[in-house]
């Protein structure tokens, strides 16, 4: 009703708290049908590498190019963000906050970027938020509890198509775990490479971390399915991102 009578000038979608997974595309797909520009958030609060994946520092500028990639491809009209502070402030910050705004305002500039897609892992910190938890649904957001010897599933969007890419374009896969043993070898599929069992992880921060190049030919524009099997009780996929460097 408010579009309806024309009582909106431009829609800011969601709150940036469960940045990879915002389902903002219908939202957007309404605004557009009223003549509304749609401006998704990207947060600096959702783009962390909380415990158990880090020490609360902010993921790369990459995390925002992937997450503003996908937001152009669902027909957003600009990108609106939120604690990222150009200045005044620590030049370390000044220097990340421009790199992001440089470029996450122009599709043509992100299209030659490298840019990280993942899965959203607010279930780690979402529900201490002391008012977020009530504001955005984050029930499919990492981590996810596996069972012991038998496949888990879920999916990571991939906004961009890679299979024609080309040779100097590559694809790296991080699965992040907590409850491995530190000789652990996990299953892992993504789309649809198959890796089989996983050897040599390494401990980052309090997770084993497991990374594995992907052909191009096996990462599909849209959702991806991602597939782990442990043979530990009580562990959990704390973390998964799939990098397409340019």
């Amino acid at each position: 009703a408010w579009f309806e009578e024309k009582l909106i000038d431009v829609a800011a979608v969601g709150g940036g708290y469960i940045t990879y997974d915002a389902p903002v595309k219908a939202m957007i797909d309404l605004c557009r049908s009223h003549d509304i520009p749609a401006y998704p958030c990207i947060s600096q609060s959702g783009l962390m590498y909380r415990p158990p994946r880090g020490k609360s520092e902010r993921q790369p500028a990459e995390a925002w190019f992937g997450v503003a990639n996908r937001f152009w491809r669902e027909g957003a009209a600009g990108i609106y963000t939120f604690n990222l502070f150009p200045g005044p402030g620590a030049p370390a910050d000044l220097k990340h906050a421009r790199q992001v705004l440089s470029a996450i305002g122009s599709p043509d500039v992100l299209a030659k970027r490298t840019k990280v897609h993942a899965i959203s892992d607010a279930g780690w910190w979402m529900p201490a938020h002391y008012w977020a938890k009530d504001a955005a649904e984050y029930s499919q957001s990492l981590p996810l509890a596996l069972k012991a010897n038998e496949f888990v599933r879920t999916s990571m969007h991939v906004s961009e198509d890679v299979r024609q890419a080309g040779f100097d374009v590559t694809a790296e896969l991080r699965l992040d775990f907590t409850g491995l043993d530190a000789d652990s070898q996990p299953q892992m599929l993504f789309g649809s490479a198959n890796f089989g069992r996983v050897k040599s992880g390494e401990a980052v921060g309090e997770v084993r971390r497991f990374t594995r190049p992907v052909p191009l030919q096996a990462i599909a524009q849209g959702a991806n399915r991602v597939m782990v099997k442990v043979a530990e009780e009580g562990a959990k996929l704390a973390g998964a991102e799939l990098w397409i460097r340019r």
